[in-house]
C-alpha cells in the first residue's frame, strides 16, 4: 500500500470573495475535532450572532453558533455518504487575509492520500484519505484525521470585510451576508474528494500516479482522458476554457436539470481559467452551470445542497444513500417569489447504492392552508395523512417538475424524499428527504 501526506499550503484549495437536506437514515459517522484554543475559534465566548439566533442556531456564544453550524454542515454530507469507517475532520477557525475589498473564507483538503490498498478500484491510482478508508474498510492512517479544515474567524469580527459570516442553519442569509454553512459544505466537499492531485500549472501527476479525480476529466477539444495525457497536454486541458469536461457516468446521467454548462453528449464543464488558478482550476464545476451548483469556484449563496457533487462522488467511488434534491426556479435555498410570478418547483434524486431497490417516493408541502402531498395519478392531494407519490425502484431522476404556476401569498414549505421501505407509510427510519422554503409575497 502507498499513502502519502497531502495538505501543503500551495495545494489548500481557497475560496475568496472579491468585493462583493436535512436527511435522516444509515449514515456514515462524521466526528469534528476542534483544533482552537480556549477563547478563540470554536471556543469564542462572545455573545452569538442574534440574526443566526433567528436563523435557527441556537448556540449560546458566537463559538458554540460556529460549531453548530459547521457541524450542521458536515451532517449533510454524513447523512449522504456510507463508509463502515468513522471520518474525522480537524477543524479551526483562525485569522486568515482579510480587506476591506476581498477576503479569504476557508480552506479543506484530504489530510493524506492512498494507493494500492486492499480494496482499491483501481491500482497505481490516488484516494482521498476518507474515501480511501470507505473502500479499503479500515483507517489507513488512524494516527491522522481524514480532513484539514481552516475558516476566516476574522470575518465579523476584527476585519473591515463588509459581509459578515452568517451562522444560521436556515440557507435564509441577510442581505450582504455570507452563509457559513454553504462555506463549509463546499469545503468539506474537497476534503471528501472533490480534488485532483494533479499540478495545476505544469500538469505533472502527484508522485507519478493517476488520482480518482483526474480519470474522469476530459479535453474535449482532442477527446482524450488525463490518464493517458502528457502533462503538456494536462497542463493545456486545465486552461481549456469550456472544454474541459467531467465525463463520469453518474454526473452525465443526472446533468439533465442543467439548462448551460452542459454539452449536446451530456458532458459537464469544469472550472479551467486561461491563466490557471491554482487551488481553484480544475477542482470546481464551470461557473457556467445553469442553475448554480454548490461546487462552482464562486460562491453561489446559500446553498446546502450537495446536487451534482453526490453523482460526481458516485463517479469515483463513494458508495451513497440516496440523496435527494429539489429547486425552486431554479434555487435549491430558501426564496422569495412575489405575488402572481411563476413558480416552478424541480425534484431530482440521485440513487446511490441503493439504485433499483424498491422504496417509497414523497412529495409534501405544508402550505397556509395544510398539508398538501403529490402523486403521479392524482397531482396534489390536501390531507393531514401522509399519502406516498408512488412506489418503486430507486432509479437516477435528473429532473422531475412537481408545480409550475403560482401560488396565493404565504409561507410554503416544499419536501421531497424516499424511505427504503416500500409499503405506503411514511417511515422515518428509513427516509432520506430535503426541504425548501419559498415564501410567496
Amino acid at each position: 500500500m502507498t499513502a502519502r501526506t497531502f495538505f501543503p499550503a500551495l495545494l489548500t484549495v481557497l475560496m475568496v470573495i472579491t468585493g462583493l437536506p436535512l436527511s435522516r437514515g444509515h449514515a456514515a459517522t462524521i466526528t469534528i475535532v476542534p483544533g482552537d484554543g480556549a477563547g478563540e475559534g470554536f471556543y469564542d465566548t462572545r455573545p452569538p450572532d442574534p440574526a443566526s439566533t433567528a436563523g435557527g442556531n441556537t448556540g449560546a456564544t458566537l463559538g458554540e453558533q460556529r460549531h453548530n453550524a459547521f457541524a450542521h454542515a458536515a451532517s449533510i454530507w454524513s447523512s449522504a455518504l456510507v463508509s463502515p469507517v468513522e471520518i474525522r475532520i480537524s477543524a479551526v477557525m483562525d485569522p486568515l487575509p482579510c480587506t476591506s475589498r476581498s477576503a479569504v473564507l476557508g480552506a479543506a483538503g484530504p489530510q493524506t492520500v492512498h494507493a494500492n490498498f486492499a480494496g482499491t478500484p483501481n491500482p497505481q491510482t490516488w484516494y482521498p484519505q476518507a474515501l480511501a478508508n470507505s473502500l479499503a474498510g479500515v483507517d489507513l492512517s488512524p494516527e491522522d484525521d481524514d480532513i484539514m479544515a481552516v475558516f476566516n474567524s476574522s470575518i465579523g469580527t476584527t476585519c473591515p470585510f463588509p459581509y459578515p459570516w452568517y451562522y444560521g442553519l436556515d440557507a435564509k442569509p441577510p442581505k450582504n451576508t455570507v452563509d457559513f454553512v454553504a462555506i463549509v459544505l463546499h469545503e468539506l466537499t474537497h476534503g471528501l474528494g472533490f480534488i485532483t492531485f494533479v499540478d495545476t500549472d505544469s500538469g505533472t501527476k502527484f508522485a507519478g500516479l493517476d488520482d480518482a479525480f483526474m480519470q474522469h476529466l476530459e479535453d474535449h477539444s482532442t477527446g482524450l482522458l488525463y490518464p493517458l495525457m502528457t502533462d503538456a497536454e494536462r497542463a493545456a486541458a486545465n486552461r481549456n476554457t469550456g472544454n474541459l469536461h467531467w465525463v463520469g457516468a453518474s454526473v452525465v446521467a443526472m446533468g439533465g436539470l442543467l439548462q448551460d454548462g452542459r454539452d449536446p453528449g451530456g458532458h459537464v464543464e469544469m472550472y479551467a481559467p486561461n491563466p490557471p488558478e491554482p487551488g481553484s482550476s480544475v477542482s470546481h464545476f464551470s461557473n457556467e452551470l445553469a442553475p448554480d451548483e454548490l461546487m462552482e469556484w464562486r460562491y453561489t449563496g446559500s446553498n446546502h445542497a450537495p446536487g451534482l457533487a453526490a453523482s460526481l462522488f458516485a463517479d469515483i467511488g463513494w458508495e451513497l444513500n440516496p440523496v435527494p434534491s429539489i429547486r425552486g426556479n431554479g434555487v435549491n435555498s430558501a426564496l422569495t417569489v412575489g405575488s402572481g410570478a411563476l413558480l416552478n418547483v424541480a425534484v431530482s434524486l440521485e440513487s446511490g447504492g441503493q439504485d433499483g431497490q424498491p422504496a417509497d417516493w414523497w412529495a409534501a408541502a405544508l402550505t397556509p392552508e395544510g398539508w398538501y402531498w403529490f402523486t403521479l395519478d392524482s397531482g396534489w392531494i390536501r390531507s393531514d395523512e401522509a399519502i406516498s407519490g408512488y412506489s418503486g425502484p430507486l432509479f437516477k431522476l435528473a429532473s422531475y417538475t412537481l408545480f409550475n404556476g403560482d401560488l396565493a401569498p404565504g409561507q410554503y414549505t416544499v419536501y421531497f424524499g424516499v424511505d427504503l421501505i416500500p409499503n405506503g407509510v411514511l417511515d422515518f427510519d428509513s427516509l432520506y428527504y430535503t426541504p425548501i422554503a419559498i415564501n410567496i409575497q
